[in-house]
C-alpha cells in the first residue's frame, strides 16, 4: 500500500480509484458498459442487411440508468448542487446529457439507415467521452470532498473509501451482480418490448413505438410537440433545467425582488392575481396547521 501512495502513477490510481469517494455502483456499471460495449462491437455489423440479426444476437438491457437516476435523485434531495459543489453538479448534468445521447443513438443501430456506420462510430466513442467527463467530475469533487446528508462540510472526520467503506460497497456490488446475472441468464427480455423482435421496415411504421423506460419522459416531450426539431430542442432544454437549479436555488431572493416590484405597481390586474397567489398559499398552510394542532389537542385530551 505504501507504493500505491508514494509512486506517481500508482498514487493517482489509488487516489481516484482506491480512495475515490464516487458511488461504487455507478463506477461498476460504467466499467461494465465500456468493457461489454467494446466486446459486443466485435460482433455488431453496421450493415442494413444483417444489422437487426446482429443486434438481436448481442441485445441486453441497460441497468446503468437505474443508478444514474438514483444518484441524481439523491443530489436533488440533499441539495448537493449548492456551493461549493456547483461545478461538480454542472459536469454531472453534462454527463447525463451525453449518456442519454448515447442511448438515443443506440436505437439507430438495428434500423436501416444511410448513416448507420456513422451512428455506430458515435455510439462507440461516446462511452469513452463519458468516462473522461466522469474523471473530470471526480477531479472537481476532490476539491471540496464529498458532501453528506447533513450538509455540513467537516474535514476532520473524513475517511478514505478503502478499506473501510469498500467492504460495505462490496455487499451492494454483490447484490447488483446477482440481480444482473439473473436478468442476463434467465430473463434478458423481461422488461423489453415485443416490437423489438420485428425487423425494421422502412415502408410500414409500427403501430406502437415505445422506447425503454429510462427514455419515456423525453419521448413524452417529443410526442407532445408536432415539430420534430422543436421536440428535440425541448428535450435538451428539459435536461438543462437541472443546470437552472443552480440559479433557482436563490428563489427566496427572487421572491423578495418580485415583491419589491409588485409594491411599486398600482392595485390592478394582473398584479392583483399575482399577489393573491402567495396570500392564498399562506392562508391554506395556516388552516392546515390549525387543523393539525386541533387533532393533536384532541388526542392529548383523550
Amino acid at each position: 500500500m505504501r507504493n500505491f501512495k508514494t509512486l506517481l502513477i500508482l498514487g493517482l490510481v489509488n487516489l481516484y480509484i482506491g480512495d475515490s469517494p464516487q458511488p461504487s455502483n455507478i463506477r461498476c456499471c460504467l466499467i461494465i458498459q465500456i468493457i461489454t460495449g467494446v466486446t459486443l462491437a466485435m460482433h455488431y455489423t453496421p450493415s442494413v442487411d444483417i444489422d437487426f440479426i446482429s443486434v438481436e444476437h448481442i441485445i441486453r438491457d441497460h441497468h446503468f440508468f437505474i443508478f444514474v437516476y438514483l444518484h441524481i435523485g439523491r443530489g436533488l434531495y440533499y441539495g448537493l448542487y449548492k456551493s461549493p459543489r456547483t461545478l461538480v453538479w454542472a459536469i454531472g448534468v453534462i454527463i447525463l446529457i451525453v449518456i442519454i445521447a448515447t442511448a438515443f443513438i443506440g436505437y439507430v443501430l438495428p434500423v436501416s439507415n444511410a448513416t448507420l456506420n456513422r451512428f455506430f462510430s458515435i455510439h462507440f466513442v461516446l462511452p469513452f467521452i463519458i468516462a473522461a467527463l466522469a474523471a473530470i467530475h471526480l477531479l472537481t469533487l476532490h476539491e471540496h470532498g464529498s458532501s453528506n446528508p447533513l450538509g455540513v462540510t467537516a474535514n476532520a472526520d473524513r475517511l478514505p473509501i478503502a478499506p473501510y467503506i469498500i467492504f460495505k460497497d462490496l455487499v451492494t456490488i454483490f447484490i447488483f451482480f446477482l440481480v444482473l446475472a439473473i436478468f442476463v441468464m434467465y430473463a434478458p427480455n423481461l422488461i423489453g418490448h415485443s416490437d423489438n423482435y420485428i425487423p425494421a421496415n422502412p415502408i410500414q411504421t409500427p403501430v406502437s413505438i415505445v422506447p425503454e423506460w429510462y427514455l419515456l419522459p423525453f419521448y413524452a416531450i417529443l410526442q407532445s410537440i408536432p415539430n420534430k426539431l422543436l421536440g428535440v430542442i425541448a428535450i435538451f432544454v428539459s435536461l438543462l433545467i437541472l443546470l437552472a437549479i443552480l440559479v433557482m436555488d436563490m428563489i427566496l431572493v427572487s421572491d423578495f425582488v418580485v415583491l419589491m416590484y409588485l409594491g411599486s405597481q398600482h392595485v390592478e390586474q394582473p398584479y392583483i392575481i399575482v399577489v393573491l397567489v402567495p396570500v392564498t398559499s399562506i392562508i391554506e398552510n395556516t388552516l392546515i396547521d390549525l387543523n393539525d394542532v386541533g387533532i393533536e389537542s384532541s388526542k392529548n385530551i383523550i
